[in-house]
């Protein structure tokens, strides 16, 4: 929870300021002469008003305070109807010590008003030295005042906090207050991340001077031995929030300021550890494949490199006949941090041969299908340390072919390795490296003649192609051979086989340096009983089907039926407004000839069993029967539209709005209208139902639209696609009333400045200073004078002056000018 602490003390302030306008100051207690020492210091109470006085030029005034309490701050004050400013000259020295009363606290030089420090998180013994600045020109005999205000608040850090053994232990997700209160201050926080990663957000509260921010605050996270670092961020000065940090254990949190000379003395901050869990993200530290973080295959997981020469490694395990990696920036990576992008490596677990690489990654990498069973290790790094894509999330993950795929079982690079294939299916393979030699081996089992087949995928890169030889176990000679074989498909009739003969083929690059690498094939091998049998070509959305019939000993071809390509999976609905309900689409498909296809029949779909949050849905259509390959479709379940935008107040510079809450949503982003884009632009996300934006224009009306965004548990974000809008203004400065005359019967003239941004003006009247206004009328903008009319005369009248500002969702008025009064003639 955050505080504003400037209005706490500057109301604290303003009644004691009010107090002493109407001179009835009360004190505590009055110091006691002599106490020009810390050995005779005056005794105060914390949370009482005690009175001092330098009774000569050399005269100190010492006094000594015990606080147990979180924090507190002290207040010098001089009440202007007691004291005459002319007497207090160059004024005096504050200075705040520890209990030693030798170690300063805070010094303040030359004071002649009221004066509060920033919070002191300090508990304990200390005094307080009340002198003349120069002693030639002491504010002899002039009173003032002092105050120990303190406050308990568990959120504030609690000095001394200045080494890793004093560090503060924080709570993850709270969100703590602090500052430097001198220039060599350092503040060390100590926290445990529990969760699968944590984001610290550092956030200027909004009682800051921005003058006094200087050169900002260094903010490092670093390992629980207060050396390493794992982030570091210099010269802060505007909030920020790292991104995330998949890291578990003990870490601290080291603030301190960029330069001393510019030290941002007494600027409250506010940190917060955001913690999230999410099984999905890389386990650091995983920088070898001793810690690599363990992936399940067809799920995505989520990384990123947080330093140049980090490297990310995960193991995973396939039983499948192949698998493929995707590794893409996620959607939230801005492209242009990229740089030079990733290298991606992927390794046989406990080997350092690499069965493919990938380097310069800055869009979405696809390797091909990789025919290995077993455990693997996949490494992430930056292609040059020097241009790493730091903090830019990529996305990672393992697909498994289907399960009724029949694949090669690399490693097949030797005829006593080779895959063997069972008659009457096909099987997919690929030469992953320019030597790769893929051996499949069969037994005719009963059966003189075969049938082999090669198929390629389309592909205009096969180069000079492949070598395909097929060998005949017992009699050793060749029974076909063909070199440079890059047309789709390459077929053979093997005939006059021995009934219980081993056959071999292999299929290899023409040339390994010019290999058709990556490109998938078929292979098949079928006995045929010399009859005529139907050989089915499925449709896909690339190419057209076929059915033809042909003889298994031959290839004599009786007819052929063709089977249209698919043309377009649709669904009934692709978004849904959130109501808590699962949602299921209509699937509809057909072919390049218009007809509708059956389901279960031609296709079949697979969709996630619950289907009711916020979020991206996946329908999924398998292909059957006589067509073959896949496609996913999308739906969506968003937020409704915000409702009843208003504007809950507005300041010179900030709108405060208020909004209905919409099921589902997550949270809101607000944007403001920028004319001078024609575009709005963001002006900040809450998860509530109010945001105020901040650092606009006085007076100036102001186009906001708020939307509605849910999130899924991934993260995923998700915005309505309806919105709502309102307009308003911010308050103009407040005007000026400088002068109010009478120079007729019964009429007042008044003066006042002309701010800009107005509408118009109200001037306010009545007989008493303190109550009973009226409004008497409204004035039209671009105005600085005004008169008024049909006052009594002989009688004194006071007025007041405000600016209005008509917008679509009513008036803004500014804040009142002082009040000023005439006798009327």
């Amino acid at each position: 929870m955050k505080r504003n602490f400037k209005s706490l003390v500057m109301s604290a302030v303003s009644v004691i300021v009010l107090i002493f306008g109407l001179g009835i100051v009360s004190y505590a207690a009055t110091e006691a002469e002599p106490n020009d020492g810390t050995n005779t210091a005056t005794q105060i109470s914390v949370d009482e008003l005690h009175q001092g006085s330098l009774s000569s030029e050399t005269d100190i005034d010492w006094y000594k305070f015990t606080t147990n309490a979180d924090y507190f701050n002290f207040e010098f004050v001089v009440d202007p109807s007691v004291v005459d400013a002319s007497k207090i000259a160059s004024g005096w020295n504050i200075t705040i010590y520890q209990g030693d009363g030798v170690t300063e606290v805070k010094e303040f030089v030359g004071q002649k008003s009221g004066t509060v420090t920033a919070n002191l998180a300090l508990q304990g013994t200390y005094y307080i030295k009340v002198e003349a600045r120069y002693s030639s020109s002491a504010p002899k005999n002039c009173t003032y005042g002092i105050k120990i205000h303190t406050t308990v608040c568990d959120h504030w850090e609690s000095e001394n906090n200045q080494t890793t053994v004093t560090a503060d232990v924080i709570e993850t997700d709270k969100t703590y207050n602090g500052s430097l209160y001198k220039y060599a201050d350092i503040d060390w926080y100590k926290f445990t991340a529990d969760k699968d990663f944590f984001r610290v957000s550092f956030e200027l509260n909004e009682s800051v001077d921005y003058n006094k921010v200087g050169s900002g605050w260094n903010v490092f996270i670093l390992q629980d031995d207060g050396v390493t670092v794992v982030k570091e961020y210099y010269g802060v000065t505007k909030n920020f929030i790292t991104p995330e940090l998949p890291f578990t254990g003990n870490y601290l949190i080291k603030i301190e300021p960029r330069y001393s000379s510019s030290a941002p003395i007494d600027c409250y901050y506010d940190l917060t550890v955001h913690t999230t869990e999410n099984s999905y993200w890389e386990n650091e530290f995983n920088n070898d494949s001793s810690t690599a973080t363990e992936i399940e295959t067809d799920k995505t997981y989520y990384g990123a490199l947080y330093k140049s020469n980090d490297v990310d490694y995960y193991l995973f395990s396939s039983d499948a006949e192949a698998y493929s990696v995707t590794f893409k920036p996620n959607e939230k990576t801005n492209s242009a941090s990229l740089s030079s992008g990733w290298r991606l490596s992927i390794y046989p677990y406990g080997s350092s041969v690499e069965i493919v690489s990938y380097s310069g990654i800055i869009s979405e990498c696809k390797t091909f299908m990789l025919p290995f069973k077993g455990s693997f290790v996949i490494r992430v790094s930056s292609l040059y340390d020097s241009s790493a894509p730091l903090d830019c999330v990529y996305d990672l993950r393992v697909n498994t072919c289907p399960e009724n795929e029949l694949w090669e079982a690399e490693r097949n690079d030797s005829a006593e390795t080779a895959t063997k294939i069972a008659a009457d299916n096909i099987y997919n393979a690929n030469l992953y490296k320019g030597d790769d030699k893929d051996y499949y081996s069969f037994k005719t089992n009963g059966a003189d003649v075969y049938n082999l087949y090669f198929r390629r995928e389309i592909s205009d890169n096969v180069k000079n192609g492949w070598r395909i030889k097929v060998s005949g176990s017992k009699s050793g000679e060749i029974l076909d051979e063909i070199i440079g074989v890059n047309s789709d498909s390459y077929e053979k009739l093997l005939k006059n086989l021995d009934k219980n003969e081993t056959i071999v083929v292999l299929i290899e690059a023409r040339y390994a340096s010019l290999a058709p690498v990556s490109i998938n094939y078929n292979i098949g091998v079928s006995a045929h009983a010399h009859d005529f049998v139907a050989d089915i070509t499925k449709a896909s959305f690339d190419t057209d089907g076929k059915v033809e019939y042909m003889c298994s000993t031959c290839g004599a071809e009786e007819k052929a039926e063709k089977i249209s390509k698919i043309k377009s999976v649709t669904l009934s609905t692709t978004n849904y407004v959130y109501d808590g309900k699962n949602k299921t689409p209509k699937v509809t498909v057909k072919d390049a000839n218009g007809k509708v296809l059956t389901k279960n029949v031609d296709y079949k779909t697979s969709v996630a069993s619950s289907r009711s949050g916020v979020g991206r849905y996946t329908v999924k259509v398998t292909f059957i029967g006589n067509y073959e390959g896949s496609k996913s479709v999308y739906f969506y379940i968003k937020p409704g539209k915000t409702d009843s935008v208003k504007s809950a107040s507005q300041t010179t510079s900030a709108v405060k709005l208020s909004w209905n809450a919409v099921p589902g949503a997550a949270g809101y982003k607000v944007y403001r209208y920028s004319p001078s884009k024609k575009a709005y632009v963001e002006a900040g996300t809450t998860t509530g139902t109010t945001l105020t934006v901040k650092s606009l224009n006085a007076g100036t009306k102001y186009t906001f639209r708020v939307v509605a965004y849910g999130k899924t548990s991934a993260g995923k974000v998700y915005d309505s696609d309806s919105y709502a809008l309102l307009k308003t203004a911010t308050k103009t400065a407040t005007p000026t009333l400088s002068k109010v005359v009478s120079s007729a019967k019964g009429k007042a003239t008044l003066t006042h400045t002309d701010v800009s941004g107005e509408t118009g003006y109200t001037v306010y009247y009545s007989t008493s200073k303190d109550s009973g206004f009226k409004k008497y009328a409204n004035f039209k903008a671009d105005t600085s004078t005004c008169s008024i009319t049909g006052l009594t005369s002989g009688k004194t009248y006071y007025f007041k002056v405000r600016t209005y500002i008509t917008t679509d969702s009513g008036y803004v008025y500014s804040a009142w000018s002082t009040v000023k009064s005439v006798k009327v003639k």
